[in-house]
């Protein structure tokens, strides 16, 4: 029987279609199985996510044992290693001390080595076939970040450091401060008394004979939360990444508390020996001054780091007593290194009161940097300034 008019598939179009498949088939299977295929770097991806896990898991730990000073608390860090979860208990030290540094704990097969100054390195083979973690090459930023007033050289007094794309230099490093970096230049101007957008006119509750409006309101609130509203936008200018642990304005009080933080603003109410401050009820309602800000203005001056023009405010208050009146101001330091004082409010013999002339000033906020910060790269220098992480 005879067929017209039909086409079938011939057996040479049907081998092409077969080969196309095969190569399309071999193609495919190499992308997901080759040396660089889809299954490999997803198990690759898989293997450092699992070493990062562990590596971060540790230097949790480590971050919760500094101590105020930045140092390492050793009974702290033991405690905070055996509850850190998968780590090998049985190769946390019995005892931590000094004169064991660096020694290694193993978490979920990795071998982690921990030195004195809290820098946390994955060491030796592990299951990614990986050799050394390349942290092993970078340099602790306690021992570079230094001061030395008497140096003669302004790298050698305090060098360059670029820290949430903010270029600072050191201001302190010891023990009583840890290491704190302060912003080279004023980052931003800052209005203080009755413009001051920090605090409201409700900030401020007066239930005396004189007559106050609420443009002294803002005064009086703005001159009572200066301390902690400028180290509040010192805060501001942290980095996301947590990599300081604290923020401070200039002249507020440098010295850690236990908990290696900043300490807040815990002034009293003043309450002043003129009859008029009673007999208008003005005694304890507003904040007394401090001296905390001597401690950074020493330490700018001798170092060599006030800004090259304009004034800086200080977060630090001021009451001046005079017989016929009494006023509230807040510090300031000139390019000069010398400070002065400008003035928020005034309460005068008769009851009435002002306002000082709102002005803005500039604002250098001041970082704290935990001891085991690592420096990536960098010389100290305006040019090469040392970049943390």
């Amino acid at each position: 029987m005879k067929y017209k008019g039909k086409k079938g598939i011939t057996l040479i179009a049907l081998v092409i279609t077969i080969i196309i498949l095969l190569i399309l088939a071999g193609v495919s299977i190499a992308t997901l199985t080759g040396q660089n295929g889809l299954l490999g770097k997803a198990n690759t991806a898989k293997i450092e996510t699992k070493k990062a896990s562990a590596k971060e898991k540790v230097q949790l730990a480590v971050m919760g044992s500094l101590d105020n000073t930045g140092e390492i608390n050793n009974n702290e860090l033991k405690t905070n290693l055996n509850k850190v979860e998968g780590i090998d208990k049985n190769t946390i030290p019995e005892t931590i001390t000094d004169d064991i540094y660096p020694f290694t704990v193993t978490i979920d097969g990795y071998e982690i080595q921990i030195d004195k100054n809290g820098r946390v390195t994955i060491i030796g083979e592990n299951p990614g076939g990986e050799t050394t973690d390349p942290a092993d090459k970078e340099t602790s930023a306690k021992d570079v970040l230094i001061t030395n007033p008497q140096a003669g050289d302004e790298v050698g007094k305090s060098p360059y450091v670029k820290y949430n794309e903010l270029l600072c230099r050191v201001l302190y490093n010891d023990k009583s401060h840890g290491i704190q970096i302060i912003t080279v230049n004023n980052i931003e101007d800052v209005y203080l008394g009755n413009k001051d957008t920090m605090v409201g006119a409700l900030d401020f509750t007066y239930s005396g004979k004189a007559t106050i409006n609420n443009d002294f309101k803002k005064a009086a609130a703005s001159y009572n939360n200066v301390i902690n509203n400028l180290n509040n936008k010192a805060k501001s200018h942290m980095d996301k990444n947590g990599i300081s642990t604290d923020a401070r304005c200039l002249g507020s009080a440098p010295i850690l508390t236990s908990d290696s933080k900043f300490e807040d603003d815990t002034a009293n109410f003043f309450s002043g020996s003129q009859n008029y401050l009673t007999t208008y009820s003005w005694n304890n309602k507003f904040k007394q001054d401090d001296t905390n800000y001597l401690e950074d203005v020493n330490q700018l001056n001798s170092l060599g780091l006030n800004v090259s023009s304009g004034y800086t405010w200080l977060a630090s208050r001021l009451v001046l007593e005079r017989p016929a009146w009494t006023q509230g101001c807040v510090r300031w330091i000139f390019s000069s290194g010398s400070t002065n004082d400008f003035s928020l409010w005034i309460v005068r013999d008769k009851g009435d009161v002002d306002y000082g002339v709102d002005y803005a000033r500039g604002f250098r906020p001041v970082f704290l940097l935990p001891s085991n910060v690592v420096i990536k790269e960098g010389k100290g220098s305006l040019e090469e300034p040392y970049i943390i992480d």
